[in-house]
């Protein structure tokens, strides 16, 4: 299956929130974040699209001081296994890096194996656990990555 990886559009908006939905069901973003994420200038919002134009998922993230920030990985559950969420983390670590940052940092849910093996995988390392981040008893595990292209 080919993959395209774009920058995604304001235009974007609705699939974006629709797939954000689709992944993270009551904790999904806000429409809202996810519009702001489309617009602020210092974000970087990639997009997967297969061979019939299907947006199978995206990842956004937005460098500040040097440090880059992971604010979502969105597959489609159809989609997973199959090397879109690498291959979209590694293009979004490469435009966080081309903007001037030299490191990556994100947190995901303690108990999300799947997302920890693949971020695992790509080179993060888990530097502190977050209490509570997600809400009673749903712990978070900071991750951070050196980036070098």
């Amino acid at each position: 299956m080919r993959v395209r990886l774009v920058e995604a559009s304001a235009g974007d908006l609705e699939e974006l929130w629709n797939i954000e939905i689709e992944c993270f069901k009551s904790d999904a973003y806000p429409r809202e974040m996810i519009r702001w994420m489309l617009i602020d200038p210092y974000m970087v919002v990639i997009k997967a699209v297969n061979e019939e134009g299907e947006v199978m998922g995206f990842a956004a993230g937005r460098c500040k001081d040097r440090v880059g920030i992971v604010f979502t990985l969105d597959v489609r559950p159809r989609f997973r296994r199959m090397g879109i969420g690498k291959m979209l983390m590694e293009e979004l670590e490469r435009r966080i890096f081309a903007n001037g940052c030299d490191e990556m940092i994100l947190q995901v849910e303690a108990r999300n194996e799947e997302a920890l093996k693949l971020y695992e995988e790509l080179g993060y390392k888990t530097v502190r656990l977050l209490r509570n981040y997600y809400g009673f008893k749903r712990d978070a595990y900071e991750m951070r990555k050196k980036l070098s292209y």
